[in-house]
């Protein structure tokens, strides 16, 4: 009875056998001392019988390196090696570590884009959904905008009387708090100011106020000169009245004559008359007169009431010469008080 041979002696004899086919297809100088440990396969299919080994295919040649050899003869895996019953005693182990450990790394790079593909997806959903929702709703679906209306409650003061004094210096120095108890009173006096001064800042100076009485005392600045153009004063005089009415036509005016000044007092160093002289004052005053008469504009003959007996501003009324003092004040308001209360 014959012995039954195990795997282990026919891997021994295949392996003889393709020993003895490489020494036939190789010479000895492709077989040398460097490739001693290398087994050159060729692409053959060999069966295994229990007497012989049998070539069952054509036979192509390639010498290849050691591990070149491996990867071409087996495949991928060494379970694949052990499943055929072959011979692995002389594959580098390392091989088949490195090998699966590029096949994982693989299968980790495969994993890691299916996951970035899917979170670009998601993202791609979610900037859609919103571009969908926006266009929708902002672009074709006018939202309904509730229109609140506030109603503003302005409390509007009555001020039955809003007076303006408009002038030089004189009316500047007036001191109206003094005079007149519980009025609306409005100091538009400017010092050193002339005609031409009003009239380039009417707004402000008479406008804004919205006055219901205007008392108009100007023109013994332009005066102060040594031959003052009398008419051309006046016509300025006149200038200002017809804007006022131009612009506050409920407004009432009242003009005042221009106040006398002292010439006795020319000699002291500390005078204030200079240049001003009562005569181009009285010639001043006679054309108001006559333009108030003419127009239904109502004139304050202020300066008889001043004067003293010489012609002059009278002393007790004038320190200087051309300010009123608190005294002068009060002739003055005796006589604007009737006008004020009208």
């Amino acid at each position: 009875m014959k012995k039954k041979k195990n795997n282990k002696d026919v891997k021994v004899k295949i392996k003889k056998e393709k020993d003895q086919i490489d020494k036939d297809f190789f010479s000895d100088d492709d077989i040398d001392s460097g490739d001693k440990e290398v087994i050159v396969e060729k692409e053959e299919k060999f069966e295994a019988s229990s007497d012989a080994l049998i070539k069952t295919s054509s036979i192509r040649t390639v010498k290849f390196s050691r591990l070149n050899k491996n990867k071409d003869i087996y495949l991928e895996t060494e379970d694949f090696l052990n499943e055929n019953n072959l011979d692995t005693t002389f594959v580098d182990k390392t091989f088949f570590k490195n090998n699966n450990k590029l096949i994982e790394e693989s299968e980790h790079r495969k994993s890691k884009k299916s996951i970035i593909v899917k979170v670009l997806l998601i993202l791609l959903f979610i900037c859609l959904t919103g571009y969908a929702f926006y266009s929708t709703y902002f672009l074709f679906i006018k939202p309904k905008v509730k229109i609140v209306t506030k109603e503003k409650i302005v409390k509007e003061e009555y001020v039955p009387e809003n007076i303006v004094f408009l002038g030089d210096s004189i009316s500047y120095r007036y001191p109206l708090d003094d005079f007149y108890d519980n009025k609306h009173l409005v100091n538009s006096g400017i010092d050193g100011n002339k005609t031409t001064d009003i009239l380039k800042n009417m707004k402000d100076r008479v406008y804004d106020y919205n006055p219901s009485k205007v008392f108009l005392l100007i023109g013994v600045n332009d005066l102060n000169k040594r031959n003052p153009d009398v008419d051309d004063i006046f016509n300025n005089i006149k200038k200002i009245v017809s804007n006022i009415k131009e612009n506050r036509n409920m407004t009432k005016i009242y003009i005042e004559s221009v106040y006398p000044v002292n010439e006795s007092l020319l000699d002291d160093d500390d005078n204030e008359v200079e240049l001003r002289r009562n005569k181009n004052i009285i010639s001043l005053n006679d054309k108001l007169k006559k333009y108030c008469d003419n127009n239904k504009i109502t004139y304050i003959n202020m300066y008889d009431q001043l004067v003293d007996e010489d012609g002059n501003l009278d002393g007790k009324y004038s320190d200087k010469g051309l300010h009123l003092s608190k005294e002068g004040y009060k002739v003055v308001t005796s006589n604007l008080k009737k006008y004020i209360e009208e």
